[in-house]
């Protein structure tokens, strides 16, 4: 998940998983039910018994099949539950469903406007980089330190505040640099900075 944007923490056991959650306050947890000193039964009642907690979306990881086992994880507060193993998409269905994550894939991307058109699979042509990288010249320094930084830590939600607030300032650029972070192509945001930076050295 960390390398699509999210920010994520790993907790041992259920001790870590509370101390984290207090410290931290996630959106979501994804709960193993077996876990050692304290398992996720006892870490998800202590979590949902606060204001706070029930808040905090968590699923339950398990390895049961047994439909009472499903009933007893959701009636301790669990608001779903992923068997295992699981895939990929099924962690990418929770997360839109629970947290109202949208996720963008090349065909919806194709045809929106943006510096030279619409991307093709999060990839730029070369007129499209050279009129980025002409347009990146205009911005303030704060501001291009500000997307480097996001882009580097390869926070999804933090790119997407630095990059309206370049909108701000060229709607088009920012339309196509937010396609870019929407693609995950960090590397090709990093790079047209670089570029910039070398042409003014």
């Amino acid at each position: 998940l960390q390398p699509l944007g999210f920010e994520i923490q790993e907790a041992r056991n259920g001790n870590e998983a509370i101390k984290i959650w207090d410290e931290w306050d996630p959106h979501l947890i994804f709960m193993d039910m077996r876990m050692p000193v304290l398992d996720g039964y006892e870490a998800t009642r202590h979590i949902k018994s606060t204001t706070k907690g029930q808040a905090t979306v968590i699923v339950a990881l398990t390895a049961s099949a047994l439909e009472e086992d499903r009933e007893v994880i959701l009636s301790e507060g669990c608001d779903a539950y992923i068997r295992k193993p699981f895939t990929e998409t099924e962690l990418f269905e929770i997360l839109s469903k629970h947290l109202g994550v949208r996720y963008v894939y090349g065909e919806a991307l194709s045809g929106q406007s943006g510096l030279g058109g619409g991307l093709t699979d999060g990839a730029l042509s070369d007129a499209q980089r050279s009129a980025i990288a002409q347009c990146l010249k205009s911005l303030s320094p704060n501001l291009l330190s500000d997307l480097e930084a996001a882009t580097i830590r390869g926070s999804l939600h933090h790119i997407e505040a630095t990059i309206s607030k370049i909108s701000e300032e060229d709607l088009q650029l920012g339309e196509t640099l937010m396609e870019l972070a929407q693609w995950f192509n960090h590397e090709e945001i990093i790079s047209l900075i670089n570029q910039i930076r070398d042409k003014n050295e």
